[in-house]
């Protein structure tokens, strides 16, 4: 596919490497999980992505951070939050979760074991996290969070905390998992929009589909989160390390299979958005006309 007429293009979501000289990893590997600084820019160039969110392990943000420091028109950070970490520590640590190089936090309430899984879950459905959400809306951190089957917790965080910049992760979607139908997602999905303070990314969704490209079952349920949050808070992104489809076909997926995303609104999914909401400057020229 041509790529001339591609809009400005920014990856909602990549998960990058955080052990230095170990071999680089392909990046079509559904289970390879983290990717390194070569491999990825290789990545971009070919599918003609500007820029990446990047998501690094928790606690090995540092090569990261150095990444999107060096290059900050390239990359920024999303810095996971270990939530094995004495919420003391934490709270001290909430100001460096924007600074040079990062850009907000990420959060994961889904674990891969059931004990995990468990304890994750009940510490957001329980309340548990107030005392970050007030630290984090005092100082305006945007904040992604992965939450899937406990959605509608989401509600009461924004309404007590209006101010937090709240970004949903991969449609609410259990990361791995196949759907025949996306309804029993998007019932606790889209009345969200309601607030404000909540946008979502449209991201790793191919994992969700054991259809091969173009996936026709995702067109309608992207087209029903794009309807009811708007193109300002619909933000395409890949999880790159875990795509099992080419990088540039999941770009083509959104500018040419959707028949319902239409210029100026493509412009704002692919990247504009996501900048606006992270406060990422964009300089003049850079978008596509």
């Amino acid at each position: 596919m041509t790529s001339k007429a591609d809009p400005f293009i920014v990856d909602a979501q990549i998960h990058t490497s955080y052990t230095p000289g170990l071999p680089e990893r392909p990046a079509l590997n559904v289970r390879a999980g983290f990717m390194g600084r070569r491999t990825l820019s290789r990545e971009m160039e070919i599918a003609n992505v500007s820029r990446a969110v990047l998501v690094p392990a928790p606690g090995h943000a540092e090569e990261s951070v150095q990444w999107a420091v060096e290059e900050p028109e390239k990359y920024t950070v999303m810095e996971s939050l270990d939530l094995d970490v004495d919420p003391s520590v934490t709270l001290a640590r909430v100001p460096e979760w924007k600074r040079p190089g990062v850009s907000g936090m990420r959060i994961t309430f889904w674990g891969r074991t059931p004990r995990v899984d468990a304890r994750n879950r009940n510490l957001l459905a329980r309340d548990e996290m107030d005392w970050l959400w007030e630290a984090s809306e005092a100082a305006r951190i945007p904040t992604m969070i992965c939450a899937p089957t406990i959605l509608p917790v989401l509600a009461g965080v924004a309404t007590r905390f209006p101010d937090l910049p709240i970004i949903v992760d991969h449609m609410g979607v259990i990361p791995g998992e196949y759907y025949e139908d996306f309804d029993e997602v998007l019932v606790d999905l889209l009345p969200l929009a309601a607030h404000p303070n909540i946008a979502v990314k449209v991201s790793a969704l191919c994992r969700a589909s054991q259809e091969i490209y173009p996936f026709p079952r995702l067109h309608k349920p992207i087209e029903q989160v794009f309807d009811t949050f708007g193109p300002e808070r619909t933000f395409w992104g890949s999880d790159l390390s875990t795509l099992t489809i080419p990088y540039r076909d999941y770009v083509d997926l959104f500018l040419e299979e959707l028949e319902f995303l239409h210029e100026p609104d493509k412009r704002l999914v692919m990247g504009e958005a996501l900048c606006a909401w992270l406060d990422w400057p964009i300089d003049e020229g850079t978008s596509a006309p």
